[in-house]
């Protein structure tokens, strides 16, 4: 076959006159005219034979040939034995009953650079480990069928409208301004929040089912942080996920009956009561009003009265002095009897902080018993209103 060097060595007028180049002189060009001959009927072959057979319009040292099958399909193989022995492997071929491009990647590079746009009823990339298209910033356009293990597109693929089918797992950095293949965390409810991990979308219209809104006398509903704060006489209560919500009167009631009577009360000495002194008041905050009840049950000898004092301050009891009293009572006595020592409901305004108790004080000339026992026992009721 003929070989660049023979095209290359050829003269119009070699030394010594043609005939004697021809046939053999010291520059013989006979050898190299009829090896270019032989390669130019190759070409002609290719183009008008009929014999798949036939050796084609051969390059390159017998390494590539092209040339027409009995179909008059357009081949191009590619010499993987000997140029004495050789082995034509199918490569690229172009059918022109069909229209297809058909790429073997088994047997050239594995990347194909297309300089042109391809335009073709179907594109076939055929290889076990895969193929790329480099287009060269050209689109592919106006394509029905792109079947291919792995396509690599570098600029732009223009399927004319077609769907793309059966194409499994399809690995992009974004469709549409969405971008793929990243997890970003959703804005927060609350504080905690997770990026998710699911492989579906939500569709457009889906729906949500809780409650709608939390709204006060619609003044708009709320969100963020919204918290049930307890009022007046209304208590909120939370057990991990369990809130109830309840009526409070707010009741506070004191019993003194623990333990024996208290005894022994000297005459004209004020002694605070056992079981009714320094109490709590709960909730008091120097503007809520409270309201206190109490009733005793008291004996005398020798005494002909008996005064009970109030005390609302910082122990509750008398050493608050005469300034923390905020009721007093008086009633006569009967002696040697038991009897009753009633407060009926009053109001007052306690401070923060502040305790209550009671007092009793036995007129000169006796002494006094203040029963503690049941059912005898004394109680103090208070409650806010």
């Amino acid at each position: 076959m003929a070989s660049e060097e023979d095209f290359d060595d050829l003269v119009e007028n070699p030394a010594g006159g043609s005939g004697y180049a021809l046939m053999g002189g010291a520059t013989p060009a006979w050898p190299r005219v009829a090896r270019i001959l032989k390669s130019m009927k190759g070409l002609w072959k290719a183009r008008y034979g009929t014999d798949a057979r036939l050796d084609g319009f051969i390059l390159g040292d017998a390494k590539v040939r092209i040339f027409a099958d009995a179909n008059g399909d357009w081949k191009i193989q590619v010499n993987t034995g000997t140029a004495e022995t050789p082995v034509w492997t199918e490569n690229i071929r172009y059918r022109k009953d069909i229209e297809q491009f058909i790429f073997n990647a088994d047997s050239i590079a594995s990347v194909i650079l297309v300089q042109q746009t391809l335009v073709a009823e179907r594109l076939w990339l055929i290889g076990p480990g895969g193929i790329g298209i480099d287009c060269s910033n050209l689109p592919i356009q106006n394509v029905s069928q792109l079947q291919a293990q792995i396509v690599s597109v570098l600029d732009e693929l223009d399927m004319n409208g077609r769907p793309i089918v059966d194409a499994g797992a399809v690995n992009a950095a974004s469709y549409n301004g969405f971008t793929l293949g990243g997890s970003v965390a959703p804005e927060p409810v609350g504080i905690a929040n997770i990026a998710g991990g699911s492989a579906f979308f939500a569709r457009a219209n889906h729906e949500h089912q809780g409650i709608h809104e939390i709204d006060v006398d619609g003044a708009g509903n709320l969100h963020g942080d919204v918290n049930f704060i307890s009022g007046d006489r209304v208590a909120v209560l939370r057990s991990a996920q369990d809130i109830t919500v309840q009526w409070n009167p707010r009741r506070q009631t004191t019993s003194n009956a623990s333990g024996a009577d208290q005894t022994g009360i000297g005459s004209g000495v004020e002694t605070n009561v056992a079981g009714l002194s320094a109490i709590p008041i709960v909730e008091a905050n120097g503007v809520r009003s409270f309201r206190l009840s109490l009733h005793m049950n008291v004996t005398a000898t020798g005494a002909g009265w008996i005064r009970a004092t109030v005390y609302a301050g910082t122990n509750g009891q008398l050493s608050d002095g005469a300034s923390a009293r905020v009721c007093e009572v008086y009633a006569p006595l009967v002696l040697d009897r038991t009897q009753s020592i009633q407060i009926p409901e009053f109001s007052f305004v306690p401070a923060a902080g502040q305790n209550i108790g009671v007092s009793v004080y036995f007129d000169v000339g006796g002494v006094g018993t203040v029963h503690r026992e049941e059912p005898k026992h004394g109680q103090l009721s208070l409650h806010h209103v």
